[in-house]
Formats: C-alpha cells, sequence, structure tokens
C-alpha cells in the first residue's frame, strides 16, 4: 500500500471509523469490514494468502486506498488480542511485534502531542528521563516509557540512553551519548531486550482509552 494510504488509514482506524462485520466465511481466512469517511461507508474484504492478508474495497481504489489500510490495522489490532501474553524477560519488558509496537506508540504519541510542553516534560521528570527535543519528540518518549517502562539509566555512567530508532522501540538499539571527563563518549550501547526499564509513575492515567 502507498505511504500516504497506510498513514489515512492509520488516522481512521483510531478514530474509530472502522467496524467489523460478519464475512460468511471462516475469520481465519476471510473478514469483512466497513468503513465510514464523512457519511460515505465502503465495505473492505480481506482475504488471507500463505503469508499474509490481501484486500479489496467497494471505493473507486479497489484496493490500493485508506479504506484497506484501516481495515487491516483493525485486523492487526484483532490478531494481536487474540495472543496469549508472552511472558516478560529479566530485562522488564518483553521483545514485541514490531507492527504491533509501532501502532500503540504511534496511538499513545498521537493522543499525548495533545498535552503542552510543561505536561509532557513533568511526566517525564517525575520518572527521571531527559526532557530536551520538540514536542513531538518527547511525546514519542513519554509513549515509549509508559508503555514500556521507564528507561533506566546508562549503567556504566547514569546518563540518559537513547534508542536508535525511536519508531521501533522497544526493538531496536539503545546508546549513551554522555560525553565523560577526557571528552569521550561512554560509548555504552545494548539492545531493546536487555536495558533495564522501572515502572512508569503515571503510566496508568497515561495509558486510559487507547486500544491494545
Amino acid at each position: 500500500l502507498p505511504e500516504d494510504a497506510v498513514a489515512a488509514g492509520r488516522r481512521l482506524f483510531w478514530d474509530g471509523a472502522v467496524s467489523s462485520r460478519p464475512s460468511g466465511a471462516p475469520a481465519t481466512s476471510e473478514r469483512r469490514y466497513e468503513v465510514s469517511v464523512q457519511g460515505v461507508t465502503e465495505v473492505v474484504q480481506l482475504h488471507a494468502t500463505e503469508s499474509s492478508w490481501s484486500g479489496s474495497c467497494s471505493c473507486r481504489l479497489s484496493s490500493h486506498c485508506k479504506h484497506v489500510a484501516a481495515a487491516l490495522c483493525a485486523l492487526e489490532q484483532e490478531e494481536k488480542t487474540e495472543l496469549p501474553a508472552e511472558p516478560l524477560p529479566s530485562s522488564g519488558v518483553a521483545m514485541q511485534a514490531p507492527a504491533a509496537c509501532g501502532f500503540r506508540l504511534e496511538q499513545l504519541a498521537r493522543q499525548l502531542e495533545r498535552k503542552t510542553n510543561d505536561e509532557l516534560k513533568n511526566y517525564l521528570r517525575l520518572n527521571q528521563q531527559l526532557l530536551s527535543g520538540a514536542k513531538a519528540e518527547l511525546a514519542q518518549r513519554l509513549a515509549e516509557n509508559a508503555i514500556f517502562g521507564a528507561l533506566a539509566p546508562c549503567p556504566r555512567c547514569g546518563g540518559h540512553l537513547h534508542p536508535e530508532e525511536p519508531l521501533l522501540a522497544p526493538n531496536t538499539t539503545y546508546f549513551c551519548k554522555r560525553q565523560l571527563r577526557d571528552r569521550e563518549a561512554c560509548g555504552y550501547e545494548a539492545s531493546g531486550a536487555l536495558v533495564e526499564r522501572r515502572p512508569f509513575l503515571g503510566a496508568e492515567e497515561l495509558l486510559k482509552g487507547i486500544r491494545g
């Protein structure tokens, strides 16, 4: 699917525009959804292939559209809730499917961007997290820590750990940017499965209302 269709589809799903409907076929092979946009409802049929799902839509684009993307988001959420919970590793955070992690992070970060910078920083400050960056960065950082737990300081120097790819958290590498007294970088890095995380104060309040 085109990137713009995927982005538009995600927004439709977040806004509650997608509803599941009986397809008359086994859920493992076919699913049916209705996507409503400004009073117009399109019907999307998703069909299971060997490794993924393909979709068709009643709109003029037939398939490569925002309606199919929105339906795929709904399918992803349904499949995630149907899976048994994975046990947490010793680090305190399970390595999850990138698509599922990305969906939850985007959903919460989008909600958090409605808050002021001071409100975002208050949560981060309370949990001893990095306070620098633009509003979008603050919201993304807060979303990650609220969902997966507060990042512990660098075990080597006590500095803040930074995700190499914030949108892929926690399935990414974390590294420390802090410069030591000799002006050399700390250099510590670890995979997301190995970094220590602690309970995030205020997580329950922030996570209210997000799907999954």
